[in-house]
């Protein structure tokens, strides 16, 4: 791991998981879910589509947005419903996000492996993973989160020098000086 850097882990509590059932699988239906949120001024985050088959007729589409604007996008959602042909929606609002900050982390795979290790092992449910080259995300239950911050300190703490530690009602972060 000698040109992998672990800067730090952010843990934010301030954001909810929206989920769509049965979507049009066309691209205009994403085009159309997500050019309403954004003329609402409504960012997504952690975009995970499932499809059961390449020639499904309709898939799932889940992302998080901000826990401050849930009630504007359930709202803005709920009245485009019939024009973009979505089945049914669904708002969770039990969820904490991990993501671990570094760079050229996509090129060593132990890093999301311990990441992963250390959680199971700390019985900590991930429900979505996303990984890139400088950030691995992890949706998980909101009553886990201050149990996952510690379980990716007991992880990665001999790999992250000087740890900084931050906490506010919604943010915590732990940090190498740059």
């Amino acid at each position: 791991m000698e040109d992998l850097r672990i800067f730090g882990v952010v843990q934010t509590t301030d954001e909810v998981r929206i989920g769509l059932a049965g979507v049009p699988n066309q691209p205009r239906s994403i085009a159309a879910i997500f050019g309403l949120l954004a003329a609402e001024d409504i960012g997504a985050y952690l975009v995970e589509q499932r499809l059961t088959s390449p020639f499904a007729e309709r898939f799932d589409l889940a992302f998080t947005v901000a826990r401050s604007r849930r009630h504007h996008a359930l709202r803005a959602l709920e009245s485009a419903r019939g024009r973009i042909g979505f089945i049914a929606i669904r708002c969770d609002e039990d969820i904490g996000r991990i993501s671990l900050l570094g760079t050229d982390m996509r090129s060593h795979a132990v890093v999301t492996a311990r990441l992963l290790a250390g959680l199971t092992a700390a019985r900590i449910r991930f429900e979505f993973v996303s990984t890139s080259a400088d950030e691995i995300s992890l949706i998980i239950r909101l009553s886990d989160a201050a149990r996952a911050m510690d379980a990716v300190r007991a992880t990665f703490g001999p790999d992250v020098d000087q740890v900084n530690l931050v906490d506010t009602a919604t943010l915590t972060r732990w940090t190498t000086p740059a």
